[in-house]
């Protein structure tokens, strides 16, 4: 519920917050969001995967929401974001088994 943040917003809550459009996955902490796309040709939803078996290594955005609020230059590509890239890459893979598991249920 997000009556407590609504109500004081130093409450607490997550550290990160996922979303997922067609075949991409993002997780978002405050300052920075990483995205993984699976395949280049999922254009509908119900034509999409539920999970991602291979990511292309193109296929990822990060970017600093403190420096780049419009999302305008992803910092995946260049070297001094990649311990930031692998944890949120981490993070976002423990999502997709977390969302596997409850979906067999």
């Amino acid at each position: 519920s997000l009556v407590p943040l609504l109500r004081d917003a130093r409450a607490q809550h997550k550290d990160a917050v996922f979303a997922r459009y067609l075949d991409g996955d993002t997780v978002r902490f405050p300052e920075y969001a990483y995205s993984e796309y699976c395949s280049r040709t999922c254009t509908q939803i119900p034509a999409c995967r539920a999970s991602c078996a291979t990511i292309h290594p193109t296929d990822r955005m990060l970017y600093n929401h403190t420096l780049d609020p419009f999302e305008t230059a992803s910092l995946h590509a260049d070297g001094k974001h990649g311990a930031v890239a692998n944890v949120m890459g981490r993070v976002l893979q423990q999502h997709r088994r977390d969302r596997e598991r409850v979906a067999e249920v």
